[in-house]
């Protein structure tokens, strides 16, 4: 993807059937305000043919509040954010591995239970005890012997109630998804990604789309290992999952590789969300909570429930 000329993003499309590819590119809002006023989107394959827009090579956008940054300053990670500076980059990183100790601790000590490194951290990990090359964000999963997505709800709910009330700053996405969390003080963008892993019908789920080849055993019991010097734990046989989610190609760099365009089949999708919460359940966590001042600086931010102004609170507290 181009913009004004200037190359901003670069995916890989993922062929659902012959002669169908599919790719997602998402624009989120902080990118979107560093745009021009008006601006032309065009979007190439890589030897340089260009794709139609409804009939057109180039989409022009209005954005009356963009600052006009120069495009060559402009690059979109995979979620759509802006790419980092490397200084802010490894000062967000070095938030993510803080956070996790925090978090990795109360886990242990609270739940009896070991959290453990997935998807992207946990490739980057196995690959070189670091991060992948610009990644900004930190993702963690805890396995679950509930047996079903409404039961593994239910016993989230709970860990988010103790953990808020432990002090955590805890969130919720418009949809229900259980959970992300931070250190009350940091900024929303130092957040972890908290998956619960379980198994049903035969395999092994996890949010957002992983419905996985994998048992039990494949994560637990979890084993000690470091990131950057710093403690960490992973699944029982990381290889495993890996495989089963990248492909036997894992520990081969891809910088182009996204989720989102993956197919991933409807029913699988809603066995998923049920173990989404509703604003009831949400209200009734709350309710656990407590007032705000009956806790230490913890706090659970429901995104769908945050009015979107003035925009400075709301960009203080959600990082969905």
């Amino acid at each position: 993807m181009r913009l004004n000329g200037v190359r901003i993003r670069e995916t890989e499309a993922v062929r659902i059937v012959p002669g169908l590819d599919v790719f997602v590119v998402q624009i989120q809002r902080d990118a979107l305000a560093r745009f021009p006023a008006r601006t032309r989107l065009t979007v190439s394959l890589a030897g340089g043919g260009p794709l139609l827009f409804k009939g057109c090579t180039d989409a022009v956008v209005d954005v009356p509040h963009g600052a006009g940054d120069d495009p060559e300053n402009i690059r979109i990670d995979k979620k759509g954010f802006l790419v980092q500076g490397q200084a802010g980059l490894a000062e967000l990183q070095e938030g993510f591995l803080a956070t996790y100790s925090a978090a990795s601790a109360f886990f242990h000590r609270e739940f009896g239970t070991p959290l453990f490194l997935l998807y992207g951290t946990l490739l980057g990990q196995q690959r070189g005890a670091d991060f992948i090359p610009g990644d900004d964000d930190f993702d963690v999963g805890y396995w679950s012997d509930a047996g079903n997505a409404s039961r593994v709800r239910d016993e989230a709910m709970d860990l988010v109630v103790r953990l808020v009330r432990g002090g955590f700053v805890v969130t919720l996405n418009r949809e229900g998804r259980l959970f992300r969390l931070r250190l009350p003080g940091n900024p929303p963008a130092c957040h972890l990604d908290v998956h619960a892993v379980w198994h049903e019908k035969g395999s092994v789920w996890i949010h957002p789309r992983a419905n996985l080849d994998c048992k039990r055993g494949d994560f637990l019991p979890a084993m000690d290992s470091t990131m950057r010097g710093i403690d960490v734990l992973v699944p029982a046989r990381p290889e495993s999952f890996l495989a089963s989610y990248y492909g036997s190609d894992w520990q081969i760099p891809n910088p182009a590789y996204s989720t989102a365009a993956r197919p991933f089949a409807k029913w699988k999708l809603r066995l998923l969300r049920r173990a989404f919460v509703t604003p009831l359940e949400v209200a009734r966590m709350q309710s656990k909570i407590g007032e705000p001042g009956a806790r230490d600086e913890g706090m659970l931010v429901p995104i769908g429930s945050q009015s979107i102004y003035p925009l400075e609170r709301y960009e203080q507290i959600c990082d969905w």
